[in-house]
């Protein structure tokens, strides 16, 4: 995969204020947004998974998580739908070496069950991982073009946040890009 786009998304601590009420709040919270997505859209959520494999890191997944740029991982991203209505779009990035890639595709890596999930939501299979411990949030208004593996015709900026799930030697990035929550 080639990123066109070599712009570097500008990530904050706090989360932008020009966005709607429902996607601020939502934004913030801190226990499983499939839950409160799913609250708020008043029914279960379905996943279409966009791409799963191995691919190169985005230029601000390689600052973020301290990488020489491109690096590769396996990434997974994937539409959140209510009622056949996408709602958001996530991207997750596990920083593999070319040793760990082997490891990573032989079960033999911290977190190489996520290839197995399929369609189940991201957030619940990370609830049950016991080892894993959560970064602060990060905040930015993104362009639909900035996502790889996702036709969005949208020009608005979409409200995003993204943190980093880290076990003992593993790390996930996680971006997470809200779109229509009306």
């Amino acid at each position: 995969m080639k990123n066109d786009t070599a712009s570097i998304i500008h990530w904050r601590n706090k989360p932008p204020h020009n966005c709607l009420p429902i996607a601020q709040k939502l934004m913030q919270t801190t226990g499983l947004l499939t839950l409160a997505l799913s609250a708020n859209c008043g029914s279960p959520l379905s996943v279409s998974v966009l791409y799963e494999g191995i691919d190169d890191c985005l230029p601000d997944e390689a600052t973020r998580l301290n990488l020489s740029h491109p690096s590769k991982g396996w990434v997974r991203s994937v539409l959140l739908n209510c009622r056949h209505k996408p709602v958001l779009y996530a991207r997750s990035f596990i920083p593999l070496t070319d040793a760990e890639q082997a490891d990573f595709l032989h079960q033999q890596h911290e977190f190489s069950d996520i290839r197995h999930i399929g369609t189940q939501p991201l957030g619940i299979w990370l609830s049950q991982q016991i080892t894993v411990t959560r970064s602060a949030f990060e905040y930015a208004l993104t362009d639909s073009h900035q996502w790889p593996h996702w036709q969005h015709q949208s020009k608005l900026q979409l409200p995003s946040r993204r943190s980093c799930f880290s076990t003992a030697s593993s790390r996930l990035l996680l971006s997470e890009v809200f779109l229509q929550l009306g």
